[in-house]
């Protein structure tokens, strides 16, 4: 029977395959959060993800993380496709995405240990870690350049009385800064734990990453996430973001980025990363003008989406074509593999 619903609808859409299967294969309540679990791990097979090791991702995290999920706030909710968020017109299928809760979690999932496998990820990503460099203001004495150097020259050639060698001026390169701007809301809660480990692993390395996460509030990690024991500071990270795997504000947070934490950072030409579902409250202007705001001031605005990128804006969340209008470049990402491939695809 599952074959033969699989028969009827096509592969390029895993909205209607997981509803065809689910259809067929699910006998009960209790069924559903294996489904969803093995489902997931099924549409990572077909992407031919390599690390399918990932705790985040292994197939008893997945179903422990569903049954936890009836404890929370309700995070999305729908509408009919006129528009329309109060009750649904008889008839009309609940197909949009349109917003998101605004309340903190009640409950949320406690840190756990690094597993080895985790951890052999880490250093391989350490391993080829590079950063972009850029040129600064101060320049450098140099044999070759453009502009000479004349009063260095002489001061240089004074020992033997006559200008043999010409110096030059050169700038200098140092990294550019890298900003990384998490969604940690409970519709990001599968990939929480994958986005801290890869955000501690570039904190290690460079004191020119600056982390912020945001649900309900903005809040800076860059400090916490600089230790270098890798257990710590992820612990440290899930304690001091009190407000992860809660509701979004996604736009008041990048409006106060902009206006606070970000001010300073943003005027050294700084790389940016912004890792959504795109996912928002309030008003669609309010949103569009921030996300507009941040890429005219990135240098560039990278966007990560935990998934397959929706082609079709009518059936994805409403931030999803403001973010694809501004973002410089684009990136499906949900596994470590996939995010460190991203960042190492973008240096080249």
């Amino acid at each position: 029977m599952a074959l033969q619903s699989v028969a009827l609808v096509e592969f390029s859409n895993p909205l209607i395959l997981r509803s065809a299967l689910a259809a067929t294969l699910v006998k009960s309540h209790g069924q559903m959060p294996l489904f969803e679990a093995a489902f997931r791990q099924f549409l990572l097979s077909l992407r031919g993800v390599k690390d399918t090791r990932l705790a985040q991702n292994t197939l008893t995290a997945n179903v422990a993380r569903f049954r936890q999920e009836k404890h929370r706030h309700p995070q999305l909710f729908f509408s009919s496709p006129r528009g329309d968020v109060s009750e649904h017109a008889p008839g009309e299928p609940l197909s949009r995405q349109v917003g998101a809760s605004v309340f903190a979690a009640t409950q949320r999932s406690a840190y756990v240990s690094l597993t080895a496998w985790e951890q052999k990820e880490m250093t391989r990503f350490q391993q080829q870690l590079a950063f972009p460099l850029r040129f600064s203001r101060r320049i450098k004495v140099a044999r070759r350049g453009k502009r000479v150097l004349l009063g260095e020259s002489i001061r240089r050639s004074r020992t033997i009385s006559e200008l043999t060698d010409l110096f030059y001026a050169s700038r200098i390169r140092s990294k550019k800064p890298l900003i990384l701007l998490l969604d940690l809301s409970g519709s990001m809660a599968p990939f929480t734990r994958t986005l801290l480990r890869f955000a501690q692993t570039l904190v290690s390395r460079s004191k020119q990453v600056e982390v912020f996460a945001f649900s309900v509030e903005l809040t800076r990690l860059t400090r916490v996430l600089s230790a270098q024991a890798r257990d710590r500071a992820l612990c440290d990270a899930y304690r001091v973001a009190k407000d992860a795997e809660g509701g979004t504000r996604l736009t008041e947070s990048l409006t106060r980025f902009m206006r606070r934490e970000g001010k300073p950072l943003l005027q050294r030409a700084a790389q940016v990363w912004l890792v959504t579902d795109g996912l928002f409250t309030g008003s669609e202007d309010a949103f569009s003008k921030a996300v507009r705001a941040l890429a005219l001031r990135a240098h560039p605005l990278v966007w990560i989406y935990p998934g397959v990128i929706p082609e079709n804006d009518v059936d994805a969340p409403r931030g999803v074509a403001h973010l694809r209008r501004s973002a410089t470049v684009a990136y499906s990402a949900q596994t470590f593999y996939e995010l460190t491939d991203a960042y190492l695809a973008g240096l080249r």
